[in-house]
């Protein structure tokens, strides 16, 4: 288990090192919304950046949001599309949650060009 609330964090983390804790009975649903997701497009190298909403109900697991915070920043680097990237982070928090997890991305426009994409990953 990471460590990263009360403590000071400088650098991405995996999705392994999430920081979690058993879910309160009566919590029925998590939502998280940030504009700080960026990765980089596969084909151009330029920055992406997102609008990402992120949703899950929990079942055994809830997540740290610092931890979140650094999980989502381990992107900003990586080559990927936003399709990939959507499949990507529901996949690896239905994973660390053991629950479903929605995953929606909206990119900012770029070319004229909005995208949305939504993935629902499983445990």
């Amino acid at each position: 288990m990471s460590h990263t609330l009360g403590e000071r964090v400088n650098k991405p983390i995996g999705y392994q090192e999430l920081e979690v804790w058993p879910v309160t009975p009566a919590l029925t649903e998590v939502c998280f919304e940030t504009a700080e997701l960026n990765a980089r497009c596969p084909v151009t190298d330029q920055p992406d950046s997102y609008l990402a909403r992120i949703s899950f109900a929990p079942t055994a697991w809830t997540v740290e949001s610092k931890s979140l915070k650094f999980y989502l920043w381990s992107f900003r680097d990586i080559g990927i599309s936003a399709e990939d990237l959507a499949v990507r982070l529901s996949a690896e928090l239905a994973e660390r949650l053991e629950c479903e997890v929605s995953v929606e991305l909206q990119q900012s426009v770029r070319g004229g060009l909005s995208l949305t994409v939504r993935a629902h990953g499983r445990p």
